[in-house]
């Protein structure tokens, strides 16, 4: 139950400048490597039922709710990809 202060204040604003980084400042292969992990667990959330529903438009209680969500991300991320490719 210490309360001592871990950095000074003298020193605190050149963390807080420090720590502000932008998307260029990132290592691509980790970007890519988070954005395919966290993709790859909306995909993993898919149910079966939910192609079948999509595919022959069938309006089931469940519905597509994570194939919808996958889309979603995968447009997010197309559009990202763009954007990085004009740097």
């Amino acid at each position: 139950m210490n309360t001592e202060t871990l950095v000074p204040d003298e020193l605190r604003g050149e963390l807080i400048k420090e720590a502000q980084i932008n998307l260029l400042q990132l290592h691509t292969t980790e970007v890519a490597s988070q954005l395919t992990l966290d993709d790859f667990k909306v995909f993993a959330s898919i149910q079966p039922t939910e192609y079948i529903d999509k595919m022959f438009d069938i309006k089931s209680r469940y519905g597509t709710p994570n194939l919808e969500k996958f889309v979603e991300v995968s447009d997010f991320m197309l559009i990202h990809a763009w954007l990085l490719s004009c740097f």
